[in-house]
């Protein structure tokens, strides 16, 4: 809890269609975080897209995507 809002860490696989959110109960959530993810990934855009999707469908207002800088990006060879 944090100023009286609760937070709730729901993992997820990004190899997944909708990064396992379609189990989620609509309503439950307002904001979603995604940090240091999609630059791993073949098609980012593709997957932030399925991700917006979801999040519409589930009433998720807020989406945060955290990627890494230019430093960061060069330092780690899976990064796309």
């Amino acid at each position: 809890r944090l100023g009286g809002h609760e937070f709730q860490v729901v993992p997820a696989r990004g190899d997944d269609q909708d990064f396992e959110l379609a189990n989620l109960p609509a309503g439950r959530f307002e904001s979603l975080v995604i940090a240091h993810v999609l630059e791993h990934l073949d098609d980012p855009a593709r997957a932030l897209a399925a991700l917006l999707r979801a999040c519409g469908r589930l009433g998720v207002t807020r989406v945060l995507v955290v990627l890494p800088g230019l430093k960061g990006f060069r330092s780690d060879p899976t990064h796309r």
